[in-house]
C-alpha cells in the first residue's frame, strides 16, 4: 500500500510538471527580450529537474518498461545527435554538474517586432560520462504516452 501511495504522489506530480514543460518546451518565446528567455529557462531548468525526480521514482515503483524518446518538438538539420533512451536522460538530470537550455532564434511570424525564440534542446552535463543532448519536449511526451498510461 505504501508503495501504491508513493508512486501516486510521484506520478501526480510527474504529470504536473510535464503539463508545464510541454507548454514552455513547444512554444515560441520573444526573441529580443534576453530578460524574458532567461526567465523562461530558469523554469525549464527547475521544473525538467523536479520532473526527472518524479518521473524516475514512478518508473521504478512500477517497474517501468524500457522507453524511448521518439517525438522532437522542434527539428534543426544542423542540431546535435539527442540522446533518446528515457532512463540515460533522467538519470543525467538527476546527476547533473550543468543544465543548459538551448534556443534557437526562428525568424519573426509570430512576434512580428521581436523575433522568435524556440527551445530546440536541452544539454546536460554530469559527473557520470560526457555530456548528451535530448528534446524536454520528447522527453515528457514520452513519459506521458508510455509510463503515465500504465500507472493507475
Amino acid at each position: 500500500m505504501a508503495n501504491q501511495a508513493s508512486a501516486d504522489y510521484a506520478h501526480g506530480k510527474a504529470v504536473e510538471e510535464a503539463i508545464v514543460l510541454a507548454a514552455l518546451i513547444g512554444n515560441v518565446w520573444p526573441s529580443a527580450d534576453e530578460n524574458f528567455v532567461k526567465k523562461v529557462m530558469v523554469q525549464i531548468i527547475d521544473r525538467i529537474t523536479s520532473f526527472a525526480i518524479h518521473a524516475r521514482r514512478t518508473a521504478e515503483i512500477i517497474n517501468g518498461p524500457k522507453i524511448q524518446i521518439k517525438e522532437t518538438r522542434w527539428i534543426r538539420s544542423d542540431g546535435p545527435v539527442l540522446e533518446t533512451d528515457f532512463w540515460t536522460v533522467v538519470n543525467k538530470i538527476l546527476h547533473s554538474r550543468n543544465i543548459e537550455v538551448v534556443t534557437f532564434e526562428h525568424g519573426a511570424t509570430m512576434f512580428t517586432n521581436l523575433g522568435d525564440r524556440i527551445i530546440t534542446h536541452i544539454e546536460v552535463q554530469s559527473d557520470r560520462g560526457s555530456s548528451i543532448c535530448f528534446c524536454g519536449y520528447g522527453l515528457v511526451y514520452a513519459y506521458l504516452s508510455q509510463i503515465a498510461p500504465t500507472t493507475p
